[in-house]
């Protein structure tokens, strides 16, 4: 794998692992933070219902009372109010204030925390209203939590995206020099080693451009410095040659020429000779012979 595919497999698990570590922590955080605003929603509302009911016996108007209290709680984020006759219908109830995002049907039913409505019976003075139903109802939290998700989702999403985007462009600025260090390195490997890199990029690809350059010139230097070996080397077996053929020539000629010179004197034996002998041809073929080779190795040496 490519170092760039490694940085977006790194970066990529690491936004997995803060997705699954920062879900959790989430999930239970905003349990904690729903039951506490239920519960304090709860407590406000079930001191104003005690209050009122306590003090219905001696009022003069109690059902507008009760209707006065159902009002101020239209448009709460958390309670609300329902006013039940003797027969369980419901005279009236107060609306929740409506969410401004919604959050999806199945993130609600996570969150949302397992509480019942609470039944305060009213005085008798309060007919045909007998109780007052109080029920508290998470959806505005839970809401805003879906909000707040959404928010932390889209800063992730957005630092993630940077963040690749800044890795990649560093990295590729940063890995630029790669390519001419790659070429030069091809190129010493042929025997090229006019090699000079600039240096450039992060300092260490700057200290390894530098390192190329030292060795393609050391390489060079050695290089010119086998050509003058080779040189001088080739110019001494030349000298050496040139002396042995002397030192031949000088030893070995006296001896061919008296060979020559015997092998001449043997064939005009052979000529002035009146007997008739069955190897005088053959012996004045081998002096012949003879003289040819002594002859031809006089030339060569």
């Amino acid at each position: 794998m490519s170092l760039r595919g490694r940085l977006a497999a790194t970066i990529a698990f690491a936004t997995v692992a803060i997705l699954i570590v920062g879900g959790l922590l989430s999930h239970r955080h905003a349990l904690e933070k729903i039951s506490v605003e239920m519960d304090a929603a709860h407590r406000v509302a079930l001191n104003a219902i005690s209050r009122l009911i306590a003090e219905l016996p001696a009022s003069a108007h109690p059902q507008r009372d009760l209707d006065s209290l159902v009002r101020t709680f239209n448009g709460d984020r958390h309670v609300r109010l329902l006013l039940i006759d003797a027969f369980g219908q419901v005279r009236l109830e107060s609306h929740l204030a409506p969410p401004r995002l919604p959050a999806p049907a199945a993130f609600e039913a996570v969150l949302a925390p397992s509480r019942e409505g609470d039944v305060l019976a009213l005085p008798g003075n309060a007919a045909p209203l007998v109780a007052v139903m109080l029920v508290v109802v998470p959806v505005n939290e839970i809401a805003e939590v879906w909000s707040d998700l959404l928010l932390n989702l889209s800063i992730l999403g957005l630092f993630v995206a940077l963040a690749f985007g800044l890795v990649f462009s560093v990295v590729g600025r940063s890995l630029m020099p790669l390519g001419a260090l790659v070429s030069a390195f091809h190129r010493i490997g042929k025997g090229d080693y006019a090699v000079v890199l600039a240096p450039r990029g992060p300092p260490e690809l700057a200290a390894l451009a530098r390192g190329c350059n030292e060795m393609a010139a050391r390489l060079a230097e050695m290089a010119q410095r086998n050509r003058r070996l080779s040189e001088q080397l080739m110019r001494l077996q030349d000298e050496e040659r040139a002396e042995l053929a002397r030192d031949l020539h000088d030893d070995v000629g006296p001896f061919l020429f008296a060979i020559d010179v015997d092998a001449t004197s043997i064939a005009g034996i052979l000529e002035g000779s009146e007997h008739e002998d069955p190897h005088k041809s053959a012996i004045g073929e081998r002096a012949a012979s003879i003289r040819q080779a002594a002859r031809h190795a006089r030339l060569e040496v």
